[in-house]
């Protein structure tokens, strides 16, 4: 009777498991049909004319312009939460953008970043259909970050929720607008979807081939024009002179420094107060002027103004119409004088001839 006990309980208790096994199977989600979907139908990196992105610290929104891209912030919606039923987002559908600051240029690399990010997403784990759960992955209105994406006909392509990472942490979850379904996507999405416009925009102030310059210009304020001027001896090298206010030969290492300098030159912030007047700013008297020459024949300049309350330079360059912010220490990048820039071996050689002496 033992016997036929126990192997009684034991059929029991396998088919309890079984039963359980199989619930648990027909509740849990499951994996996405196919891996490969593109998560974006009709959405191609060419065909982009804009995207928006929205968290709870603000809004902006890029747009392609006469083939360039731009960025501005945006306003926020008066009724942005997700409040009127976790199923639908009927709430969302209202949301409107109007630009509120002007538009500036957009940093190429970040644009770059986020339209290939926006291209590879593919739907990869179904992690819960459950609504109630929005606010765990973070793929809710008020915790996640909010994409909407426009075509070349400006017709809005879709819109999605950026949650928070996997456990694996080179993903993140995300759920499409009136969706409840959050899945695992692949690749750190969330670092090139952000909403700090100046994070966005172009700090481009001078970019080009530093192996062209030809010329060098530098007036400092209450000082004579340097001049120097790039040269090619018989065997191909380019050297550096002095022509102005003496004609000298120049430290390499230091003009080397100053060449590379300025064909890479990035602001920290830009001025924002459209009140200031150049006096004001200090471009009627600079601190310090630079004009670029290269050998095609395009000039390009440098202007240094006064110092803001932040101890941040106003700088201004041909060809924007953007004033820069640069910190203090970025002056001295540019602002060499005759005594530095002048070959220093043939005073050192002098000096010990005196000691001599």
């Amino acid at each position: 009777m033992k016997t036929k006990n126990l192997i009684t309980l034991g059929s029991i208790l396998i088919l309890i498991v079984a039963i359980t096994l199989v619930t648990e199977k027909l509740n849990s989600p499951k994996k996405s049909k196919n891996t490969t979907d593109i998560f974006l139908p009709g959405f191609s990196m060419a065909n982009c004319s804009a995207f928006s992105i929205k968290d709870n610290s603000g809004s902006v929104k890029l747009r392609k312009k006469d083939g360039r891209w731009h960025v501005s912030s945006v306003l926020k919606p008066k009724d942005d939460k997700d409040s009127s039923g976790l199923a639908t987002d009927s709430t969302d559908k209202k949301f409107k953008f109007e630009t509120q600051s002007e538009e500036y240029r957009a940093d190429s690399a970040s644009v770059q970043s986020a339209l290939e990010k926006l291209n590879s997403i593919k739907l990869d784990d179904l992690i819960s259909q459950n609504p109630e759960k929005r606010d765990i992955f973070e793929v809710d209105t008020a915790k996640g970050i909010r994409v909407e994406v426009w075509n070349a006909q400006n017709k809005s392509i879709g819109v999605f929720f950026i949650g928070k990472n996997g456990p694996d942490w080179n993903s993140h979850y995300v759920r499409t607008h009136g969706s409840n379904n959050v899945y695992s996507v692949m690749g750190s999405i969330k670092y090139s979807f952000f909403t700090e416009e100046n994070r966005w925009r172009d700090k481009t102030i001078l970019k080009y081939d530093s192996g062209l310059t030809q010329k060098i210009s530098i007036t400092q304020k209450g000082s004579k024009e340097v001049i120097l001027e790039k040269s090619v001896d018989t065997a191909g090298t380019a050297t550096w002179n002095i022509t102005q206010p003496k004609k000298t030969k120049t430290e390499k290492d230091v003009v080397d420094k100053l060449v590379n300098n300025l064909a890479d030159f990035f602001a920290n912030d830009f001025e924002k107060d459209k009140s200031l007047d150049d006096k004001k700013m200090g471009f009627e008297k600079p601190t310090l002027y630079v004009s670029i020459e290269l050998e095609n024949g395009d000039k390009k300049s440098l202007i240094f103004g006064n110092k803001n309350k932040d101890n941040k330079y106003w700088v201004r360059t041909d060809g924007s119409e953007y004033i820069f912010l640069v910190y203090e220490s970025k002056l001295d990048d540019y602002n060499f004088s005759y005594d530095q820039l002048k070959e220093k071996k043939k005073e050192e050689e002098k000096s010990k001839k005196a000691k001599k002496s």
